[in-house]
């Protein structure tokens, strides 16, 4: 069976959210991985930890009070891609790298730290923001901090590089023609 599973990933702030409805909005099967129940907090030992109930907007300070990472679970994101052979997943966790060979072309939303210091900033008041993440000045710091190491991760992993400062629709066009340009694999 043929595949067209396609990731999307970035830093905070790069734009993935804002990219997937704009995806799926032209009618790619484009999926936010946060919403998508593949997620899973875990503390650095690998141990996972359920969020208290009512923490949705603050799921963000939470775990990084707790020194927890979100992960996706690779068994549900088995079972999603299953479900999905085309399929452009947005998101980003710690264990992405480790998962990466579960799709067929990769990725990356470039962007400066400039950049996503000021997204950041702006989608704290937005309900774009539906992980909390970001929403502190100690959290951007550390976003900003991990720019260069994602960066370099990206790049080992294969990931092909696209400018976040593109518009939605720059970004729509240079993916979605490389993959139908690539046909199914």
């Amino acid at each position: 069976m043929s595949s067209n599973r396609i990731l999307i990933a970035g830093p905070s702030g790069s734009g993935k959210t804002l990219l997937a409805k704009y995806f799926k909005e032209r009618g790619v099967n484009a999926i936010d991985a946060d919403g998508a129940g593949i997620g899973i907090w875990c503390d650095k030992a690998g141990n996972e930890f359920e969020p208290a109930p009512g923490m949705e907007m603050s799921l963000g300070q939470w775990a990084f009070e707790m020194g927890l990472r979100w992960n996706w679970d690779p068994l549900k994101l088995k079972l999603l891609l299953d479900k999905n052979p085309e399929i452009y997943l947005f998101g980003n966790a710690y264990n992405i790298y480790y998962l990466a060979g579960f799709f067929d072309r990769k990725y990356y939303l470039d962007a400066d730290a400039g950049q996503i210091l000021g997204r950041l900033i702006s989608r704290s008041d937005s309900a774009m923001n539906h992980h909390g993440w970001g929403d502190t000045e100690e959290q951007r710091i550390v976003i900003l901090n991990e720019l260069e190491a994602e960066r370099e991760k990206a790049e080992h992993a294969g990931f092909e590089f696209v400018q976040a400062r593109l518009t939605p629709k720059q970004i729509f066009n240079i993916i979605h023609l490389k993959v139908n340009a690539a046909g199914c694999i």
